[in-house]
């Protein structure tokens, strides 16, 4: 949070000496995937399991102001609703052991970034290329044992934004989003089982890092 509160320090005064500025809101609809947890089993199979981040849709709104003709300064959130998934029958597939088959609440994860950045024009005209970069925090939100963080995060994005009129662009793009996330924010979950080793617990953990990769189409509202 100390970082995305410098950054704002150090564009403020860009915004405030900026000519004719120009706000644009733009709601985005997306599909990200990418991203996962380790479970560690000190239970009953004694090793380690990748769980990945489920391939899901994600919903956006950003807020930008335009700088000069080529320049935008953004602020962004995106929320993900999704789900752990994994092909070991550690959440109630069969054989299942860490929950009873069907369950599947405890599955459901939500990630949120709150970002700002720049974006770059790369060409004039009604359809112009653009690139960007981004900085803020990743909010984690779980269902299971795993406990919820807020971490520093980075993005990269380019794209392309089509003129329908003075007051209505498309934009195309992709992003990369990378998190700092905390492998000693691990959190223990205990179970009771007649053929457990001699500890019977599951460790939930984040990786070192987390990446996940986007693909968006948003309107962009001229004010």
């Amino acid at each position: 949070m100390r970082r995305l509160v410098i950054l704002v320090l150090l564009l403020a005064p860009v915004v405030v000496t900026a000519q004719e500025p120009r706000f644009e809101i733009i709601p985005t609809l997306a599909y990200r995937w990418g991203g996962s947890i380790e479970i560690d089993d000190q239970a009953l199979h004694l090793r380690s399991y990748d769980v990945k981040v489920g391939d899901a849709g994600a919903l956006a709104l950003a807020f930008d102001l335009r700088l000069t003709e080529k320049m935008q300064v953004e602020l962004m959130y995106s929320r993900q609703n999704t789900k752990l998934e994994d092909d070991q029958g550690l959440f109630g597939e069969e054989p299942s052991w860490i929950v009873p088959p069907g369950t599947s609440k405890i599955l459901d994860a939500d990630i949120t970034y709150y970002h700002i950045g720049a974006i770059w024009d790369l060409t004039s005209g009604p359809n112009r290329w653009f690139i960007g970069g981004s900085g803020g925090v990743t909010h984690f939100n779980w269902d299971t044992p795993m406990k919820d963080d807020t971490r520093f995060s980075l993005s990269v994005l380019g794209g392309m934004k089509v003129k329908l009129n003075d007051r209505l662009d498309l934009r195309f793009g992709a992003r990369v989003y990378w998190t700092d996330t905390d492998q000693g924010a691990a959190r223990t979950q205990y179970v009771n089982h007649p053929d457990c080793a001699e500890t019977c617990a599951y460790v939930y953990r984040y990786q070192e890092y987390l990446f996940q990769t986007e693909l968006s189409v948003g309107l962009a509202i001229s004010l």
